[in-house]
C-alpha cells in the first residue's frame, strides 16, 4: 500500500482568529498512488453538491462551507473521516488531543476560550456522523483504501504575533507548521513511501532550502520547479517522500481538499467562540469572519467593551 497525503491551511489572510494548517493521508493500492482519488473513491465520495447524493463531499473548503448554514455544512462531510479512524471525540479539547495540538494553558489567556470546551459535533448528532462514517468506511474498503491520518496545527493570535516579531516574516509562521506536519508524515509513513501534495505558498516556486531545513542530512532531489508545480524527492534510511507544491492543489487532489476542510472547520469552531463571547458583551453585535475590512468593523463595534474588559489588542489582532 502507498500513502497519499495533502496539506492545506485556513486563516492565513484574516486579522482575527487563528491560523490552522492540516494534513490528511490515505492508504491506497500501490498501483493507484498517482490516480485521481475522487475517481477511485467515487462510490463513497463526491466533489460536487447535491441534496439527493448521500456520499460525503470533499472539495475546497470555500466551496463546502456555507456561512449561512454554519458549521453543519462542513461537519456532515468532514467528521465522518475522523469517525472512520476512531470513536469521534465529543469535545473540542478531546478532538484536539486526538487530531491536533492544543495547549489548555495557552488558551486560558484568551477570555473567549477560557473555561470553554464546546461539544462536537456542533450541528449534527454523533449518531448521524457515525452512520455516515459507516457508509464511508464501506466505500473506502470497496476501493481497497483507508484513511490513515488527519492532523492539524493551530496558531492563535498572540502566538502568531510573537513568532512574526521574532523573525519579521509572516510566511515563516506558515512554514513552521508545514515543517511540523511534513515531519510527522515522514515519521509515521515514510517507510511506506509518501506522495504528498501541498498547496503552493503564495507565489513561491523554489522549496529546496525549506526542505533541507526540515529534513537535514536527507537526500533531496529536485524533480521540477515550474510556474505551476514544484516537485521533489526526499530519501533517507529506506524512507521516501515525493512532495509537490502546486497552485490550486485543493482542486486537484482529494487529500489536500480534505486538509483544507479540516483547517476551515477548526478555525470556524474557534471563531464561533470568539463571536459568542463578544456578542454577550455587546448587544446586537454583527458577527465577523475575521477578514480585514469586516474585522476592522468588528473591532470598532467592540472597542468600548474591549477597553472595559481591559483586553489587549495583541490578543485580538494579528500584527500582519
Amino acid at each position: 500500500m502507498a500513502v497519499v497525503a495533502g496539506i492545506d491551511e485556513a486563516g492565513y489572510g484574516p486579522i482575527l482568529g487563528p491560523l490552522v494548517m492540516s494534513a490528511a493521508a490515505f492508504r491506497v493500492p500501490d498501483a493507484c498512488a498517482g490516480d485521481d482519488l475522487w475517481d477511485l473513491l467515487s462510490e463513497a465520495v463526491t466533489r460536487t453538491r447535491s441534496r439527493a447524493d448521500s456520499r460525503v463531499r470533499v472539495a475546497d473548503s470555500k466551496q463546502v462551507y456555507n456561512r449561512a448554514a454554519g458549521l453543519g455544512s462542513l461537519e456532515r462531510h468532514l467528521l465522518p473521516f475522523q469517525a472512520v479512524m476512531t470513536t469521534l471525540p465529543l469535545r473540542l479539547s478531546a478532538f484536539s488531543r486526538v487530531f491536533g495540538s492544543m495547549s489548555v494553558a495557552a488558551l486560558a489567556g484568551y477570555p473567549w476560550y477560557r473555561d470553554r470546551d464546546p461539544a462536537l459535533p456542533r450541528a449534527h448528532s454523533a449518531e448521524d456522523i457515525a452512520r455516515r462514517a459507516e457508509d464511508l468506511r464501506a466505500g473506502l474498503a470497496s476501493a481497497g483504501c483507508a484513511v490513515c491520518a488527519t492532523r492539524f496545527e493551530t496558531v492563535h493570535v498572540a502566538a502568531f504575533n510573537r513568532e512574526v516579531a521574532q523573525v519579521d516574516n509572516k510566511a515563516a509562521v506558515l512554514s513552521r507548521r508545514l515543517s511540523i506536519l511534513m515531519a510527522r508524515l515522514w515519521d509515521d509513513f515514510g517507510a511506506e513511501e509518501v506522495t504528498l501534495h501541498v498547496d503552493r505558498q503564495g507565489g513561491r516556486k523554489r522549496y529546496g532550502r525549506f526542505l533541507s531545513a526540515t529534513f537535514p542530512f536527507h537526500h533531496i532531489e529536485t524533480i521540477m520547479e515550474t510556474a505551476d508545480r514544484s516537485a521533489y524527492r526526499i530519501e533517507e534510511s529506506g524512507k521516501r517522500m515525493n512532495v509537490s507544491f502546486e497552485s490550486r492543489c485543493d482542486v486537484r487532489h482529494l487529500p489536500t481538499a480534505l486538509a483544507s476542510m479540516l483547517s476551515k472547520y477548526v478555525r470556524e469552531v474557534f471563531l464561533e467562540m470568539l463571536n459568542d463571547y463578544w456578542c454577550m458583551c455587546v448587544p446586537n453585535l454583527k458577527r465577523t469572519a475575521g477578514y480585514y475590512s469586516d474585522g476592522r468593523r468588528f473591532l470598532e463595534d467592540i472597542e468600548r467593551a474591549r477597553r472595559k474588559e481591559d483586553i489587549p489588542l495583541s490578543l485580538m489582532v494579528r500584527c500582519r
